[in-house]
């Protein structure tokens, strides 16, 4: 058997198991479920990540970042930001993040899954991939 039926067959299984249509049902059901953003945002590569992320925004005078990918808003607590967007696929992190920073002025959310994009936003990337 070659690696490209074995592929077939592991791919087939994870649909069978998982049943996720897309990305973005992946994720939300992920929310959904009680999980969160996974290891990436969370204790000591959660800080990892801000302290770079944080360092390049104030060492070029960034005044606004958009996060396409905010997840459940955990990584967010460590970022030092004047102005910040989050745009998630999964309108339950967005849900999330809009509950966890309600009153922060700073801070806000949009889910790109349901047409809500601001006018002005035509393109972006998980910030951390872009690094």
């Amino acid at each position: 058997m070659g690696y490209k039926s074995i592929l077939k067959k592991i791919r087939r299984g994870m649909l069978k198991i998982h049943k996720w249509k897309n990305s973005s049902d992946y994720w939300e059901r992920r929310y959904r479920s009680g999980c969160d953003s996974g290891a990436g945002s969370y204790h000591r590569l959660a800080v990892f990540k801000a302290d770079i992320i944080n360092d390049f925004v104030r060492n070029n005078n960034i005044m606004s970042v958009i996060e396409w990918g905010c997840g459940d808003g955990n990584q967010l607590n460590y970022a030092q930001y004047p102005q910040y967007t989050g745009i998630d696929v999964s309108a339950k992190a967005v849900e999330i993040c809009k509950k966890i920073f309600r009153g922060d002025n700073s801070k806000q959310f949009y889910c790109n899954a349901e047409g809500q994009l601001p006018p002005d936003i035509i393109g972006g990337g998980m910030t951390w991939h872009c690094l």
